[in-house]
């Protein structure tokens, strides 16, 4: 038998022993990482983001496209100058008949800024990735219309011989002109004069006087207002020569 003063010597012992072993535990356990610790994402960036930032002077354009078919377009529309129906749930699809034009065209607007090309331009003038990405310009337009407009400027076509099948949109490839249906002239119009009115771009005289005739000939409807609304929300800028129509700035 134990005598109580040697017990309780034993029991101190003891705890203290526990003591011991329970503080080295937890010190221990504090300094090994846990499961989620260690399973941190890397901090390299990931290939999307390498690419991303490779390739940062398209990205404007590319937002501007992103809007233009998932918020602009979210439920489909009718292309500009052939009135040809389009649906967005399906994207490989719809890029093979539908792209985004310029109804000023983005040669122009390098050509004002006097930056090189087109390419030169995304590569050096950020002004230029502001203005080439200004939704209140770009509409969806068939492949085959969009190409065969190229850059030409808008007016009367005397030969009236369509590039595309059953299209009221008509070419000129020698004098450089294409002429637009009537219902979409004052939308092209309009386009057109507030890029020369927001962003400064030349516009001249002859070509303005005809903007000028087919914005008061064609007003703006409830779709081409609803349009730049909601393009006003996704850039911040409205197009005043169709949310103040009769607009005309001096």
């Amino acid at each position: 038998m134990f005598k109580k003063g040697r017990i309780s010597s034993l029991v101190v012992a003891l705890l203290a022993v526990v003591i011991i072993i329970l503080n080295a535990y937890l010190d221990n356990a504090e300094k090994t990482p846990t499961r989620n610790d260690s399973q941190q994402p890397s901090q390299q960036p990931s290939q999307q983001q390498a690419s991303d930032k490779s390739d940062d002077t398209s990205k404007p354009y590319r937002q501007a496209l992103y809007f233009l078919w998932s918020e602009v377009y979210a439920l489909g529309g009718n292309t500009l100058y052939c009135d040809a129906p389009f649906t967005t749930d399906n994207r490989e699809k719809r890029a093979k008949h539908i792209n985004a034009e310029h109804v000023f065209p983005a040669s122009w607007i390098a050509k004002d800024l006097q930056c090189g090309t087109r390419k030169q331009c995304q590569q050096t003038s950020a002004l230029f990735r502001t203005l080439e990405s200004d939704l209140h310009n770009i509409y969806p337009a068939l492949v085959d219309a969009n190409k065969s407009r190229s850059n030409y400027r808008f007016g009367n076509v005397n030969r009236k011989s369509s590039p595309v099948k059953g299209c009221t949109f008509y070419v000129d490839e020698s004098a450089r002109i294409a002429e637009p249906r009537e219902a979409v002239r004052g939308d092209i119009a309009r386009a057109m004069l507030y890029m020369a009115h927001e962003h400064g771009l030349t516009l001249y005289s002859k070509n303005r006087a005809l903007m000028l005739d087919w914005h008061r000939q064609d007003p703006p409807d409830q779709a081409e207002i609803n349009r730049a609304k909601q393009i006003e929300k996704i850039q911040g800028r409205d197009n005043p020569f169709i949310t103040q129509y009769p607009f005309v700035s001096k």
